[in-house]
């Protein structure tokens, strides 16, 4: 069971990314996040195995809660997701994957699969 914070000012988003998600045992906390700061400060109050985040949002860009990441030392190896209705293939780096809405269950299942269980060695 890995801890998943879900962040979407999609509220249909939210929820259906938590209810798949608690389908699979994953311990997971929904966020609609007002402002970066927000975001950021649940990031390092209770920092997860995995961030689920949506790259168009007001007041809080996913694009900048990623680069925000990406600097900070406690959470520069943070596996993300992110899921857009705006496809970008430039964001796409280690410990990035990126979905196009709408997801389905299965496309959300195989990349949280992906990131959080370790290859295999050998």
């Amino acid at each position: 069971m890995a801890k998943i914070l879900v962040v979407d000012d999609n509220p249909t988003a939210r929820q259906f990314a938590g209810a798949c998600l608690k389908a699979l045992d994953h311990q997971v906390t929904l966020l609609a996040p007002d402002c970066l700061f927000q975001v950021l400060a649940q990031l390092h109050q209770d920092p997860p195995d995995l961030l689920i985040l949506d790259l168009i949002m007001p007041g809080c860009p996913g694009l900048s809660v990623l680069r925000f990441c990406r600097e900070d030392s406690h959470l520069k190896n943070l596996k993300v997701i992110v899921m857009t209705s705006h496809g970008d293939a430039t964001i796409g780096r280690d410990l990035v994957e990126v979905l196009v809405k709408p997801v389905s269950i299965g496309d959300l299942t195989r990349a949280v699969e992906a990131l959080l269980v370790p290859p295999a060695l050998g």
